[in-house]
């Protein structure tokens, strides 16, 4: 096989890692509601903007130079831009948590959620958009995370989703009820 051939492979092997296995990309949550994608430049986000009608975007990476950047691009489109810091290898606070469920339930809506390569905080907030936007099962909500972990660290960000399901399963619970979600995030997330 040639180099050409060897490079070809192993591109078609990192996409379908990117895109499959860990989840990247842009794509819907919640169709016409809610999408996820990696950091975009400002003329991707301009882009989008324009393309898909986003009226809130929601990044989750902190107060940094890519984010500073791309809300330039939203003030020049009246487009608000709410900023979580969130980490891949910790829990997110519990105000921080209600913070962004407040923020789903109430911005205007299409929303883009994004963080540097939308994998593991932006799967964790699609995960949560999914709980108490979608309508969906657990199981829809979990599909957002990475199919594998992408750290070397005790605690992952998904293990907030994770967590959940395991109160749910000891409690014998239903995890798909959106107010039993909500409660759990309320009363018994235990990252305060």
């Amino acid at each position: 096989m040639g180099l050409a051939a060897v490079c070809v492979v192993a591109g078609l092997a990192g996409g379908v890692l990117y895109f499959h296995v860990l989840g990247a990309g842009f794509r819907p949550v919640v169709a016409d509601v809610v999408y996820r994608t990696g950091q975009p430049s400002p003329d991707e986000l301009a882009s989008l903007v324009d393309r898909y009608g986003f009226r809130t975007v929601v990044s989750l990476r902190g107060d940094c130079e890519p984010v500073r950047a791309e809300k330039v691009v939203l003030d020049e489109r009246g487009v608000p831009l709410a900023v979580f810091e969130f980490s891949e290898g910790y829990l997110p606070h519990r105000l921080d948590l209600q913070r962004l469920i407040r923020t789903l339930e109430t911005a205007e809506k299409p929303i883009l959620l994004h963080c540097r390569s939308g994998v593991n905080r932006t799967g964790m907030a699609a995960g949560v958009a999914e709980m108490v936007l979608g309508g969906a099962d657990f199981s829809r909500a979990m599909s957002q995370l990475p199919k594998v972990k992408t750290n070397d660290e005790p605690i992952h960000i998904g293990d907030v989703l994770r967590d959940y399901g395991d109160y749910c399963q000891v409690n014998d619970l239903d995890p798909s009820s959106k107010a039993q979600f909500k409660h759990w995030v309320d009363r018994r997330y235990s990252w305060k």
